[in-house]
Parts: C-alpha cells; structure tokens; sequence
C-alpha cells in the first residue's frame, strides 16, 4: 500500500494521465501475484458511448478498461484535481476487486461472501459448472434481471464497498482533509445502497436482489443462514443483509466518523 500511496501523493495538484492508471495497475498486481492471471490486461480507453461507465471488467478475457475521459468529465463536489486521481484508483481497484472474486469463487470456499458472490456471478458459475443445471432460456433471463437489478447487485455492492475501503485506508492518516471526506463520503454511500425504508422495516439489497431473481431456493439458504449465524453489524452491512433503524441510521455514520448534514 506504501507504493500506492507514494504514487499518489506524488501526483498531487497533477491532472490525471494514462501514466498514473498504467502505474496503479502495475503496482496492484506486484502486490498481489495470484491477481496476474486474472486481471493482467488493462486497456485505457477516452471514452465509451455510456459516458456514465468509468470502468469495467472483462471476465472471458481478464480484461480492465478505464475510460480516462469519463473519469474526467464526471462532475464531482468539489474541483479538486486530487479527486480525480484518487476516483480513478477508485475504479481500477474496483475492477481489480471483481477479478479477485472470479479468484474466490474459483477457490470455493463455502461460506456468505461466496454465496453471495456466486449468485452475482450467476452467469460465470454457470458455464464453469458451479451452478446447478438451469434451462438455457431461464439462464439468460436470469442474466437480464441481474442488469436491471445492478443497484440491488450484492456483488457489486461489495466490490464497490471494498474499493472505497481501500481508498479510506490509504488516505486515514491525513485526518481531516478534503481527499478523505471525498472517500469516506463515497463509501458512506456504498454502505447505504440498496436499503430501502418499506414504512415497517428496511428493506435490504440482498434479499430484494434474490427476489427480483426469482431466486426463492437462494433467497430461502441465505435468510436461514443468517438468522442461525446472527452475523454482527458489519458482516450484516458489507454483505447487505438485514439492519435496524438504528444501526442504518446512525451507526454506519459512527463507523466512519461522518456527522449528517442537517
């Protein structure tokens, strides 16, 4: 992380360039080797025809393209230069995130992070035989209902969480500056994506996913395997399960020493 950071700071008040992603890239994967034969190819294009998309990844070909132009078009808060470096690691750590869970799914450990995974990736663990046997038509409705679905996506939800955390963790020893409330703002709103307030109680990104699925066999094995673990209060928000009034409201705030604008 050291790397990272130095790279950082000595792009600081330095508009972003295609050298800073190409370093980045360089650097995540010299930290992690296992990561190389999954995410070994970046591609920095200008723009893409969805001037909304700042990233994606590739799975067939392990293929991450940053689309520098979004990234520096997108309107932030504030004009700081500094913001737009540090969203551009954002989204290349993000997308490096995303190849790091073809890695777990690959491993097949069996416990909430792969299961939530598994469904996100329902595509991937299907053609590599992870997946139970589904007819070829409910596969690619599945598959169109993921995309319509990717604010509820639990997978995306955690990698996009991971990502800021990361950011929040490289920039923590600056205390109070304007870079890390930038970050810590942003991951504020990956905790909260996806709840929604029913007017009884909230509801939560992952179990709405899996019922807009169609899932019920998945949606019934993980609601029973978090009532019998009682996972505490970060498990429950990392993975978008179930939370209280309380701890939605105010102690993801407390988590990340943010006070609510009034």
């Amino acid at each position: 992380m050291q790397k990272i950071y130095q790279l950082l700071k000595d792009y600081n008040n330095k508009p972003l360039d295609k050298r800073f992603i190409t370093m980045a890239h360089q650097i995540y994967l010299e930290e992690d080797n296992t990561l190389k034969q999954f995410a070994n190819n970046l591609k920095i294009q200008e723009s893409s025809e969805d001037k909304t998309t700042l990233g994606n990844y590739r799975i067939q070909d392990h293929l991450i393209t940053i689309y520098i132009e979004n990234i520096l078009n997108k309107k932030l808060p504030t004009k700081n230069v500094n913001n737009k470096n540090i969203l551009a690691l954002e989204i290349l750590k993000h997308e490096l995130i995303h190849a790091e869970n073809i890695k777990k799914i690959c491993i097949g450990k069996n416990n909430i992070e792969n299961s939530i995974l598994k469904i996100s990736l329902l595509d991937y663990c299907y053609q590599k035989g992870l997946y139970y046997p589904l007819k070829e038509t409910d596969m690619k409705y599945i598959v169109f209902l993921i995309k319509e679905n990717y604010e509820l996506d639990p997978g995306e939800r955690l990698t996009e969480i991971r990502a800021w955390k990361h950011i929040v963790n490289l920039l923590k020893n600056q205390r109070k500056t304007e870079e890390l409330l930038f970050a810590k703002t942003n991951l504020y709103y990956s905790y909260t994506r996806g709840y929604t307030d029913n007017g009884i109680y909230l509801n939560c990104p992952t179990y709405e996913f899996l019922l807009e699925l169609r899932l019920m066999r998945e949606y019934k094995l993980i609601k029973k395997r978090v009532e019998e673990k009682n996972y505490n209060f970060d498990t429950r928000l990392e993975y978008g399960l179930p939370l209280s009034y309380n701890e939605y409201n105010n102690k993801i705030l407390k988590k990340l020493k943010l006070k609510r604008n009034n």
